[in-house]
């Protein structure tokens, strides 16, 4: 079963690619590349890990398929962006007293964090200790050790929950400009370099990772969009993929190197830790499936749209609400021992909740969002405003369908208090600081 999953994926991928014209960052190509790595690593560990897969994971993959491709089908009704109007941009100017603010507020957000760890140092450990122990325990107390860390009473400062939310969102639209520009003049503005230098160290110093990759995926993202825009590429051109080959080979030694910044070992080999976070998933999907474990809640979409119910309960105080993770959070292991995380693929979560039937409707609605907007922001329709938020939302949610391999990320995410808050800041913020000096009128080649 094993090897006949990577087959049937091998015809996934092959199919889209064929319906896309060989557009490689298509979503419905995407997602079926993640998920080829995915399975590749499988078939290359299966003798370490002694991995068998069932037909339970075959035939929930094949629906999955047939899911993301009928919506790939279904965004065809979106008309063809072959070949795409070539637009005359402009560059986005933007003051430079904004990015000076911008920085300071950064600072002393950073600066009001890291008092946060520094409490939280003497608290636990009786003395300030290297930044790279107050990160681990502040993973470990928000994480791992919740209810111990209410003994402490810690509370985080309210200028770091003020400016922090403000910082990202500015960050995110320096981000979306930044790229524009870049692939307009080909020049690096440093001010904005140090604007997204600091909000990478806000998200090191909260001991993640995860959003960096969300900030290198939109990235990339912005800049097939904006070259294609801007008839600086065209879809399928293998000068990029060259490009994002390397942008990949240089975020997995980063990942790798940071663990040691923010306090976590590596206590295996690297292919073993590699496989850990990238082919596990997929042996611990099948292993729960074989085994019949679901997470059974009363609550519709418990495990799917948990950050939603998390977040009710938090402002309303309905206890009901909570739900619990600690089945999700159980680390699995191979049938010959060896430790391979405590992650399910995005399908685990939508199996449980709404069976193989369900899984097939929610899968189908997030590739028709993805296929659909893909389209969308190829077209180059004509817009009024200066930040195309149909392109930045995209971008912003790309990383979740190629983490879609890792977890459930996708719904999570789009029902989460973050994405929320992002969205309102960024609209405040690009209206009222960046947007007021434009006029907003595309040229068309």
């Amino acid at each position: 079963m094993l090897y006949l999953l990577f087959i049937l994926t091998i015809v996934y991928v092959a199919v889209n690619l064929y319906l896309d014209q060989n557009d490689y960052l298509s979503p419905s190509v995407i997602f079926g590349a993640v998920f080829l790595i995915a399975n590749l690593l499988c078939v290359l560990e299966a003798g370490e890990f002694a991995i068998t897969f069932h037909s339970e994971t075959v035939v929930l993959f094949a629906l999955t398929y047939i899911a993301m491709t009928a919506a790939h089908i279904f965004s065809n009704r979106e008309g063809s962006i072959f070949p795409p109007r070539v637009e005359k941009g402009s560059v986005i100017e933007v003051s430079r007293i904004f990015y000076v603010i911008l920085i300071l507020l950064q600072l002393v957000s950073l600066y009001s964090f890291y008092g946060y760890l520094k409490t939280m140092s003497m608290a636990y450990y009786g003395y300030v200790a290297d930044l790279s122990s107050m990160i681990k325990l502040y993973n470990n107390m928000t994480n791992f050790w919740i209810e111990y860390a209410k003994t402490f009473h810690f509370v985080i400062p309210m200028v770091y929950r003020l400016l922090g939310p403000v910082t990202t969102a500015c960050a995110y639209l320096v981000l979306y400009i930044a790229v524009q520009n870049f692939v307009l003049t080909q020049k690096i503005d440093w001010l904005a370099m140090l604007v997204l230098l600091l909000e990478v160290a806000d998200i090191v110093l909260n001991s993640s990772r995860s959003p960096i990759f969300r900030m290198v995926t939109m990235a990339m993202v912005l800049f097939y969009v904006f070259s294609i825009r801007y008839g600086k590429l065209t879809q399928g051109d293998l000068r990029l993929l060259r490009k994002i080959f390397i942008i990949v080979f240089v975020c997995a030694v980063l990942f790798l190197a940071g663990m040691v910044v923010i306090g976590r070992s590596i206590d295996t080999r690297i292919s073993h830790y590699v496989f850990i976070y990238s082919g596990a998933p997929l042996l611990n999907l099948d292993t729960r499936l074989h085994a019949g474990k679901f997470l059974h809640s009363k609550i519709f979409g418990a495990n799917t749209f948990g950050s939603l119910y998390r977040y009710i309960a938090k402002i309303f105080h309905v206890g009901a609400l909570d739900i619990s993770v600690d089945a999700v959070a159980e680390f699995m292991k191979s049938k010959n021992g060896l430790s391979t995380g405590n992650v399910f693929t995005l399908l685990y979560p939508l199996v449980s909740d709404f069976g193989f039937a369900g899984t097939f409707v929610f899968v189908f609605l997030e590739g028709a969002y993805y296929c659909c907007t893909y389209r969308r922001v190829l077209r180059s329709e004509r817009r009024t405003h200066v930040i195309d938020y149909r392109l930045f939302i995209y971008g912003y949610l790309m990383n979740d369908l190629i983490m879609c391999f890792f977890s459930s990320r996708f719904y999570e995410t789009v029902f989460a208090a973050p994405f929320l808050k992002l969205f309102v800041l960024t609209w405040m913020i690009d209206r009222f600081f960046i947007e007021k000096q434009y006029k907003v009128d595309l040229v068309y080649e």
